[in-house]
């Protein structure tokens, strides 16, 4: 977009072209960046949830060794 701005201007049609479609790529890749993000926030979740519920908490043979 910017070789096409220098070489034919910055309002011409084809750097206005290339601006939009700048525009769409960059939205594209925030709205994969935000499910990415809500994705890793709900296995966060799910793995305290696990954590505390479900894991055993209890002490092992071998745990107490470790002491």
């Amino acid at each position: 977009m910017i070789n096409t701005a220098m070489a034919n201007g910055f309002t011409s049609a084809e750097t206005v072209a290339c601006s939009q479609e700048l525009d769409i790529l960059i939205t594209q890749y925030q709205k994969k960046l935000l499910t990415v993000q809500k994705t890793k926030k709900v296995y966060q979740t799910f793995n305290s949830i696990y954590t505390f519920f479900l894991k055993p908490s209890f002490k092992t043979s071998d745990d107490i060794k470790d002491l």
